[in-house]
């Protein structure tokens, strides 16, 4: 369809389309750009297709914002706002990567490269140009590959290379030829006449005059003028190149009037009419200066359009830039709650089981005393006959001198202790006093460890057991329910209630020290960074350094807790206090190295430390103590 005739029907729809929905609105004003354009009808305000990018834009409409793209680079280029038009050319193809609309992507390359043509950017039209061509050959549009030729032997014609010119005009007249398109003909011929002409070849030149001139429209009538007056001219036929230079001055056109000019005071001058010639030449300068002054203007413009980019693009950046910081602020906070939420819970879990563990254990041990209370008599007059059984038994070994069942008869009744290991007499439950204890059969005895009578000890491996005190020489290294105010008296023995409980190893579980490492790390890094601000609401969060070093603090806090909690609950002499030098030179060292030395090294051995750094020891109370960031 005619572009005229496509607006004149778009006008009629107006009213009708103005009571339809959003979507439909803003298809019908693209389209109407589209007609606009087809028609060569000058944009001249960018509100329409600004609405249209941005109801498309917010919609994430995949199928019609690349071609609203292209339109709004059509507008601007239009405007004379050339880096605004390169930006949204840009932009459709990056929403194009996926399509398969060859023509349109043909199409948004072959703009770049005009307008970097026509600011003389060369390298980069011919780039763009041959893009074009390439994404037509894919389309197969054969006129759009005619006009890409075209395009490619314009700019070479920029670059004064005149063979590589002459090669992709040929190429774009012989096509044009071949699919009988008479109105793409005459317009590469007239191009291809004007080239002719500056090589030299008149008779190929007059050939592609003749058939550009076949030409209906009048657009490029004046270049072709402009063309067959500097053929005659060249070719020393003064009359008829003064009157096509003649024809030249009918146009409104500053730069054919100059070339018309300067054609006339060429043959003037030739013929030696000076006077004339001089006329012409003031003519010539006139509209030499008018361009030079509608340059200048159009410069101005040029740079008043980039710097309005500039500020654009400037703006665009800071907008980033808070979007970005907020983002980071939204994360990390999320992160802290994550984390305390966690946190948290696990506390709540572990307290929660402590407590589920001590009503058990309550329970369990109320049941016990309950069944001890009821079996306490029967237990006795059992124990009692079953001691006298014993005595009766031995006499009888004794009689018979069996020395084998008489040691394993006397081994049974040394197997009677209190509940703390002291061993007692089994008829009279009396304890036995220093030296006059049975001998032991194989030397073991109180829950079947070896008993070293001569210091009045039980040896149970890991620590020596006194069942006189009912206490280990040595403390436990563990804390297995600091819930619990008998764990804290680490020489008892479990829990001080043995009739109950065992103790198979003492272990706890290893997060929890990883965990409480962690927020203690994550809140020092903080403190670091915002020199030493001890309130976390008055710290930066909008940088970047704060958060990274609550992070690393994290990380160095929770690997801290992790060394600490394993030499604590070793077997090594000293546990404790190994476990709080490891885990304090830990901290340090990884406080130092994400701080950038700002924190000294140093170790803790519990009441005392060492400064590495300054060589100082330090002690609790000393004066002078520094906190955890020292101020300037």
């Amino acid at each position: 369809m005619n572009p005229d005739s496509a607006i004149a029907i778009l006008t009629a729809m107006k009213e009708k389309i103005a009571a339809e929905n959003k979507q439909t609105q803003m298809y019908y004003q693209l389209i109407c750009l589209k007609a606009k354009d087809k028609a060569y009808i000058t944009h001249t305000s960018d509100s329409s297709i600004l609405q249209i990018l941005k109801y498309y834009e917010q919609k994430g409409e995949k199928k019609h914002l690349p071609e609203a793209y292209y339109y709004a680079g059509r507008v601007y280029r239009d405007l004379g706002d050339a880096p605004q038009a390169l930006d949204y050319y840009q932009k459709a193809l990056d929403v194009s990567q996926s399509s398969k609309d060859y023509k349109l992507i043909s199409r948004i390359y072959s703009q770049m490269g005009t307008l970097y043509l026509y600011q003389r950017v060369y390298n980069e039209a011919l780039s763009v140009f041959k893009k074009s061509y390439n994404y037509d050959i894919l389309s197969n549009d054969s006129i759009g590959q005619i006009y890409s030729l075209r395009d490619i032997g314009r700019t070479f014609t920029g670059y004064n290379n005149a063979d590589s010119s002459l090669f992709y005009y040929e190429n774009a007249y012989k096509q044009a030829r071949e699919i009988k398109n008479k109105h793409l003909t005459t317009i590469i011929s007239g191009e291809l006449a004007s080239l002719y002409t500056q090589l030299g070849m008149y008779s190929q030149a007059e050939e592609a005059i003749r058939i550009s001139m076949q030409a209906k429209e009048k657009r490029n009538l004046a270049s072709r003028i402009s063309t067959i007056a500097d053929l005659y001219f060249k070719m020393n036929n003064q009359d008829s190149a003064y009157y096509y230079y003649h024809k030249l001055l009918e146009f409104d056109n500053y730069y054919t009037k100059q070339g018309g000019y300067e054609g006339l005071s060429n043959i003037c001058k030739q013929n030696h009419l000076y006077k004339e010639a001089l006329d012409y030449v003031d003519l010539y300068l006139a509209y030499t200066d008018s361009i030079k002054k509608q340059t200048d203007t159009e410069t101005i413009r040029k740079m008043q359009s980039l710097y309005n980019y500039q500020l654009r693009e400037k703006e665009n950046q800071k907008l980033k830039d808070i979007n970005a910081k907020q983002e980071a602020k939204v994360i990390g906070l999320i992160f802290i709650l994550i984390l305390s939420i966690t946190s948290f819970l696990l506390y709540s879990q572990y307290t929660k089981r402590k407590r589920e563990q001590k009503k058990e254990q309550q329970r369990r041990l109320q049941e016990i005393k309950e069944r001890q209370y009821q079996k306490s008599i029967k237990f006795i007059e059992k124990n009692t006959k079953h001691i006298h059984f014993l005595e009766t038994q031995l006499q009888v070994a004794q009689s018979e001198k069996d020395e084998l069942k008489q040691e394993l008869l006397e081994a049974q009744k040394e197997l009677s202790y209190d509940a703390w290991g002291k061993l007692r007499n089994p008829a009279t439950q009396a304890i036995y006093t220093q030296g006059s204890e049975p001998e032991f059969f194989l030397g073991r005895g109180y829950t079947g460890h070896e008993h070293l009578a001569v210091f009045d000890l039980i040896n149970m491996n890991a620590r020596l057991y006194d069942p006189a005190l009912g206490r280990f020489l040595s403390p436990d290294p563990y804390i297995q329910m600091p819930d619990f105010s008998q764990n804290f008296n680490r020489y008892t023995y479990c829990l001080n209630n043995p009739l109950i409980y065992t103790d198979p190893n003492g272990e706890i579980v290893w997060f929890i020290p990883v965990i409480i490492g962690a927020i203690i790390g994550t809140y020092s890094g903080g403190v670091i960074t915002n020199k030493g601000q001890f309130n976390p609401t008055k710290w930066d969060y909008n940088s970047g350094k704060t958060w990274g070093c609550m992070f690393a603090g994290a990380v160095i806090g929770g690997v801290s807790g992790y060394v600490g909690g394993a030499v604590a609950g070793s077997d090594i002499p000293m546990a404790n206090t190994a476990g709080i030098t490891a885990s304090s030179l830990t901290n340090s060292i990884g406080t130092w190295a994400y701080t950038d030395g700002q924190t000294p090294i140093s170790v803790s051995f519990g009441a005392f430390s060492y400064d590495f750094t300054s060589g100082a020891f330090g002690y609790l109370g000393k004066k002078g103590n520094p906190y955890l960031y020292q101020r300037p």
